[in-house]
Formats: structure tokens, sequence, C-alpha cells
């Protein structure tokens, strides 16, 4: 975790499953997908006061929106929206992916 809390811990558990359609740009060469998933989150945070700790624990299930790009079978750009179905958030990345 980076944050600029001291004195924190922090660790969680986010497995994910996505099942995405992929059009090819062209042989070994990339493309699009779409498609959708689901996830489970579990955190727990600890925050240490001079007089004791005080821990958290945060648990959601969330619906997973995702579309993105594979250029060269080797970068991929993507954008999620997520909703825990109280809330909506979205993440933008960037990575390194390797298609078999």
């Amino acid at each position: 975790m980076l944050s600029e809390t001291r004195d924190a811990r922090y660790y969680s558990l986010w497995p994910y499953a996505h099942y995405a359609f992929f059009l090819p740009f062209a042989p070994a060469k990339g493309g699009w997908y779409a498609g959708a998933g689901g996830s489970y989150m579990w955190a727990h945070y600890t925050f240490i006061f001079p007089d004791g700790e005080d821990s958290i624990n945060s648990a959601s299930f969330n619906l997973d929106l995702v579309t993105g790009f594979n250029i060269g079978n080797i970068f991929d750009i993507s954008y999620t929206l997520r909703t825990n179905f109280t809330g909506v958030s979205n993440k933008l990345s960037l990575g390194y992916v390797k298609r078999f």
C-alpha cells in the first residue's frame, strides 16, 4: 500500500473473474476486448495511535464492466467501471500483457 498515513497497516484479498470478447487487430498484433465479471474484496486496516490501535474490516461484492486494448501483445490499456451496488467507481490502467 502506498500511503502518506504513518503508523497504518493494510492488506486485502481481491479475487475476480472477467469474461470478455476479443477482436484482434491482426495476427499477433493485439486487439480490443470488452467484457463483464464479478469480484469479491476483503480488506483489513489497522491504524496505530499513541493510546492504542483501531482496526477496520471492509468487504464487498462487485460487478465489473471492462474494456481495453492490447497493443502489440505487450502493452494493455484498460478501463473498468465497478459497482458494489451502493456506489460506482472506475479505474484506468496501463500494464504489461502476454497473450498465449
